[in-house]
Formats: structure tokens, C-alpha cells, sequence
């Protein structure tokens, strides 16, 4: 009788999927009543009426932005990443040199940083190329409560091949270092939460009231110091101030890390955030 949170979710991506497409709005609609998944009745137009104004902000958005570009494809993505090892696979949904990603969702931490890992692998494989990223979603946490939709863009990295081959080396070998501490053991990393962190350092804010924002639960709502996968590494439900209580190591110290943090937490928070903060631009609308 009523849908969840997915299931409404569902729905937004289809008829966006559909626009996107080229299909009318009226069209999309029918086959998503046709499809059998929505409510009955009056309850299924009360989903549509609730989902249909986001969906055609997004792909009013997209279309200005991303369609004119062309059809999507995937390129290919082979590059040397200094030390004896290659970095090989496939950037899908690039639209002539732009990278983009169109969803229901909300823009969040991990939206943004997908595309700066794309963005990154295809300058360093293609540097001859301009390419830059840009992520269309429904209005992230935090926006104005009259937008809809967020646009998170990240420009071309450079002037010239040499400079944007450059720059997305020495930032794909700084989250490939995070990687690869990574599987040795439990980083003190959470993705909204240590997003949440960088950004406020960056911008001269407090970081440690943000990321708490974005890490600990309140009454009635879980965030991230709840979820399972944090629960297993960490022994069960830690504050943030366990978390930032933790200093850094000797060997987490030198280029690319940020002196000026003094626990691990935020040494990998401005590590891994650093670099795509310096040229995102996020605009709600």
C-alpha cells in the first residue's frame, strides 16, 4: 500500500532513466503504472505527484548540462601509476570529454568522490583529452529546502596534457597509498563523515562539529557510527571523540598528508578529500 524508501527511489531513477532517454514524461508514467509496482489506484498518483517534480529538475539539468555532449559511451582506462603497476578498466557514461552521472539519489560524499576517481583515471590514461566530471542529483543534505536538484562539477585539471597528467598522477597515487593502507587493516575512514570533516578544515570551519553531525546518531535517525560495516572494525559504537583521540603514525606523515591534524582520523579525512575540494564546484538549484 505504500512504498519504501527504495521503492520510491526505484521509481524517481526509472522515469529519469526514461526523460533521459528521450521518452515523453506521459509515456514514462504509463509503463511505470503498467510495470505493477506502484500502489493502487489514487496511492500511485500520490507517489508520482511526490516524485515527478524532482525528476524533471534532474533532467532539465542534465540536458543542459550533459546531453548536449553527446551519446554516452565507456573509454578505456590504462595507466602507469609509477611504481611498477597499471591502473586498467572502464569509465562508463563519459559524453564526448564530459564524465557524467545522473541520479535519484542525493548528491552525496560518495557520488562525488566516484566521479573524482573517474575523472582522475581517464586525465592520467587520456591526458590529451579535457575531460571533466559532472554529477546531477536530487539536493543533497544540507542544501536550501527550495532546491531540488545539486550539480557537483569538477573542471578540466589543467592547461595543457603534461599539467593535467601530472595533477591527476600525483592525486590518484595519493587514494591508490589509502588503498593500499587499506588492505592492510581498518583505515579510520567514513565517507560522509570524513567528507564532512575536510570540508569544514578547508573552508576554515570547525570540522570536528560537522563530522560529529554526520557520524553520530541521534534518537531517531542511524548515521554512520551505526552502520554494520563500522560496527565490525571498530568493536561496536564509538563517539568521534574516541575516534580523533587516535594520533597519527610515524609513516603518516610527509607529502600530501596535512600536518596540521593531529589525529588519524583527520589525516586521512584531508588525504583522501584534499585535492577534489580544491576544484569542486557545487551549486543547489
Amino acid at each position: 500500500m505504500e512504498l519504501d524508501g527504495l521503492g520510491t527511489w526505484s521509481v524517481g531513477q526509472r522515469l529519469g532513466d526514461g526523460l533521459l532517454a528521450g521518452a515523453e514524461s506521459e509515456a514514462c508514467i504509463a509503463a511505470e503504472v503498467a510495470r505493477g509496482t506502484l500502489p493502487p489506484g489514487e496511492l500511485s498518483r500520490q507517489v508520482i505527484a511526490r516524485v515527478r517534480p524532482t525528476v524533471q529538475a534532474i533532467a532539465a539539468a542534465a540536458t543542459s548540462r550533459l546531453l548536449t555532449a553527446g551519446e554516452p559511451t565507456s573509454v578505456e582506462v590504462n595507466a602507469s601509476i609509477g611504481d611498477g603497476r597499471f591502473l586498467r578498466g572502464t569509465a562508463p557514461g563519459v559524453r564526448g570529454d564530459v564524465i557524467g552521472a545522473v541520479t535519484y539519489s542525493r548528491v552525496s560524499p560518495r557520488h562525488r568522490l566516484a566521479a573524482w576517481v573517474r575523472l582522475l583515471a581517464l586525465t592520467a590514461s587520456h591526458p590529451q583529452r579535457p575531460f571533466e566530471a559532472v554529477t546531477i542529483g536530487r539536493a543533497r543534505m544540507g542544501a536550501d529546502q527550495s532546491a531540488h536538484v545539486t550539480v557537483a562539477r569538477v573542471g578540466v585539471l589543467g592547461a595543457d596534457a603534461e599539467e593535467r597528467r601530472t595533477r591527476a598522477l600525483a592525486s590518484l597515487q595519493q587514494l591508490i597509498d589509502v588503498y593500499d593502507r587499506g588492505m592492510r587493516e581498518a583505515l579510520p575512514i567514513a565517507c560522509m563523515s570524513s567528507a564532512a570533516y575536510a570540508a569544514a578544515a578547508v573552508r576554515g570551519a570547525k570540522p570536528e562539529a560537522l563530522a560529529r553531525k554526520a557520524w553520530e546518531s541521534t534518537w531517531n535517525y542511524d548515521r554512520e557510527d551505526r552502520e554494520p560495516d563500522h560496527l565490525l572494525v571498530l568493536g561496536g559504537e564509538r563517539t568521534l571523540d574516541e575516534l580523533l583521540a587516535e594520533p597519527p603514525r610515524a609513516d603518516e606523515s610527509g607529502d600530501g598528508w596535512d600536518a596540521s591534524e593531529t589525529s588519524r582520523f583527520g589525516r586521512y579525512a584531508r588525504r583522501v578529500w584534499d585535492d577534489l575540494l580544491a576544484c569542486e564546484e557545487i551549486v543547489d538549484q
